[in-house]
């Protein structure tokens, strides 16, 4: 190896896959396969969903009332804290990881009506109140709206 790195340290996704519907997933998916061709040792930290990154559907939401995200199903949302020990544990033990890890999530995985329950606990209004939903095609990989009301 001509930079003479000695292992190769990637933040992945837990739901990397080639046949994902979300285009971030066969991103990760693809540089994994390259790194397993490399040669060069690598550990893959397959890191599940960012828990920070439920503001970014909750945002709008609170103004339309809808929700969108991709139809997957629960979540188990995973703070920066705990994939940090994780990475630390996985960096100081040197070969313990080799390659791809298992999941690194938290302990529980809730769906978006959890999360709409959560926020309207938290005070946080349904401005539309009426709890419709509408479905796009899963081969779509596009958003799914669920109504903060629901």
């Amino acid at each position: 190896m001509k930079a003479g790195a000695g292992r190769i340290v990637y933040t992945s996704h837990m739901g990397a896959s080639p046949s994902s519907h979300f285009v971030a997933m066969r991103d990760h998916a693809a540089t994994e396969e390259l790194l397993q061709a490399s040669g060069v040792p690598f550990t893959s930290l397959r890191n599940g969903f960012y828990a920070t990154t439920v503001r970014q559907f909750m945002g709008p939401a609170l103004q339309t009332g809808t929700i969108e995200l991709p139809e997957d199903g629960p979540v188990s949302w995973t703070t920066h804290a705990d994939l940090a020990e994780a990475a630390a544990v996985v960096l100081t033990d040197e070969g313990r990881f080799d390659g791809l890890t298992p999941p690194l999530t938290a302990a529980e995985a809730v769906d978006f009506d959890r999360v709409a329950a959560i926020a309207r606990a938290d005070g946080e209004d349904d401005h539309e109140g009426n709890g419709q939903r509408r479905r796009l095609p899963r081969e779509h990989g596009g958003p799914r709206p669920a109504r903060v009301g629901d």
